[in-house]
């Protein structure tokens, strides 16, 4: 661990997809969590550091179709993401032990990391989100023949009807996520 100061040297492993830090180390922890979620390809959406959250927007995927992106953690999430149109949304949370958050107009997360007073859990959700498109119809003579309905009224406003369903949650990477932020307030 080297040069790292004593609140990364803490910063210590906890459940799935999570990771135990001091106080002190809000700040970097935050900044941390930030640039992972950048550095691996996910556009963020929302900086609370009062609130203690980040969130991304959802980062689509080819699986092994698209083999320079990292969001698969298992080679299973590889091929699943390449036969259905899925996507990936990320929301780390900052949890300090004995302080309700849940509302944010009572507690600044900012000042429990200035008075480095205590300890608390990050905690990184990743949450699969698969795309619909409704209406195909399959072709008995052949694949390349099948067609989708339209509305059209839908179709006179410049609209398509697609819709997304979250149906799972992907722990594998939820863990790799929080391994690298972890990592990352180690190394700084």
């Amino acid at each position: 661990m080297g040069g790292a100061s004593a609140p990364a040297q803490r910063a210590a492993a906890a459940p799935e997809g999570s990771f135990r830090i001091d106080a002190a180390g809000y700040a970097r922890v935050f900044e941390t969590a930030r640039d992972v979620l950048r550095r691996q390809g996910f556009k963020i959406q929302r900086v609370d550091a009062r609130a203690g959250v980040i969130t991304t927007s959802p980062k689509p995927t080819g699986g092994l179709l698209t083999p320079w992106d990292s969001q698969q953690a298992t080679p299973y999430a590889e091929f699943e993401d390449a036969l259905a149109n899925q996507r990936r949304s990320v929301r780390v949370t900052f949890e300090p032990d004995g302080i309700e958050t849940g509302d944010p107009t009572t507690y600044d997360l900012r000042l429990w990391g200035e008075t480095g007073v205590g300890s608390g859990t990050v905690r990184v959700h990743v949450t699969l989100e698969r795309i619909h498109r409704p209406g195909w119809r399959v072709d008995t003579q052949s694949v390349r023949l099948a067609t989708r309905t339209q509305d059209p009224v839908l179709r006179r406003r410049g609209m398509d009807p697609v819709y997304t369903v979250a149906f799972a949650q992907d722990p594998e990477l939820a863990s790799e996520l929080a391994e690298r932020i972890r990592r990352g307030v180690i190394s700084r």
